[in-house]
């Protein structure tokens, strides 16, 4: 979610056309994400009285900032940083700044990612 936040920030100050790329690919990756969840889980959320969250309110395996370093070739460098902030005491805003200031992508850079993705 936190990613999908940032990613939103990032897109909202691209052209129109790589926005409205960006939700119809965010669309079809909910889409394919809930059909791909096992029917037991489903009915184990949906029976339920509260699901946990992590921290910043996904529940997902990966970091988008990381795949997006990766695909920049400053993958490890980069999760270097999150690992730091989820582990050392590094605040989110520190982590989010170092790992934007290593990282400096450009709205080109941005859409090959989304390309990808």
């Amino acid at each position: 979610m936190v990613q999908e936040k940032m990613a939103d920030k990032i897109v909202n100050k691209a052209d129109f056309s790589t926005r409205k790329r960006y939700k119809n690919q965010r669309k079809k990756t909910i889409k394919i994400e809930m059909a791909t969840i096992p029917d037991n889980i489903k009915e184990l959320w949906s029976n339920a009285d509260a699901i946990c969250f992590d921290v910043d309110s996904t529940v997902c395996t990966g970091e988008a900032i990381d795949d997006f370093a990766t695909f920049l070739g400053i993958g490890d460098q980069v999760a270097e940083l999150t690992r730091r902030a989820m582990g050392e005491g590094l605040s989110f805003r520190q982590s989010l700044d170092e790992r934007l200031k290593l990282m400096k992508p450009s709205k080109e850079q941005l859409d090959g990612f989304i390309e990808t993705q």
